[in-house]
């Protein structure tokens, strides 16, 4: 399944990123992967920022998830 990008995400990440300033980590487009965000030392973070899709599932909830573009800032 191809998703599309998220509108508004990359600019909404970049003027978070301006306000919290130059400690900000932030992963968007290629490089948000789920890898690079587990590099990350996660514990250290006050603040995370995820973009994602969402897919509900009504008939059985517990299994609803998110996937998709993963920008985050410290």
């Amino acid at each position: 399944m191809r998703l599309q990008d998220l509108p508004q995400t990359r600019e909404e990440v970049e003027e978070i990123g301006k306000i919290v300033g130059p400690e900000a980590v932030i992963l968007l487009g290629k490089e948000a992967t789920e890898t690079a965000f587990k590099k990350e030392p996660l514990d250290q973070f006050r603040v995370l920022h995820l973009a994602v899709h969402g897919f509900a599932d009504t008939q059985y909830p517990s299994v609803s998830t998110g996937v998709g573009d993963r920008p985050k800032i410290r």
